[in-house]
């Protein structure tokens, strides 16, 4: 993250309700990092929510679009980035 210019805030889970492949453990969860370039200020208390989010994974690579949407609602003005995105949406560039 920091290569890229941005500074790590936090993280979330996506819970994905569904068990699925791996030799250690089986992966059931991705991480979504939040990094800023430049002075962002948190959003308002009120509209804090959980860093756990579960909803049941669907097509392979298919990112649910809640986190998108919260991050969307927290800064609408401002320039958003989705890195290692598989397709592109209104008012975010994406990479990857």
């Amino acid at each position: 993250m920091n290569a890229w210019g941005f500074d790590y805030q936090t993280c979330a889970v996506w819970d994905k309700v569904l068990i699925g492949m791996g030799f250690w453990v089986r992966g059931q969860h991705e991480l979504l990092l939040i990094g800023t370039r430049g002075y962002f200020p948190p959003p308002p208390e009120e509209r804090s929510v959980s860093s756990v989010y579960s909803e049941k994974r669907t097509k392979h690579s298919k990112k649910p679009a809640y986190f998108r949407n919260l991050i969307a609602s927290w800064y609408p003005k401002e320039t958003k980035v989705e890195m290692f995105a598989r397709e592109k949406f209104l008012g975010w560039d994406v990479w990857g």
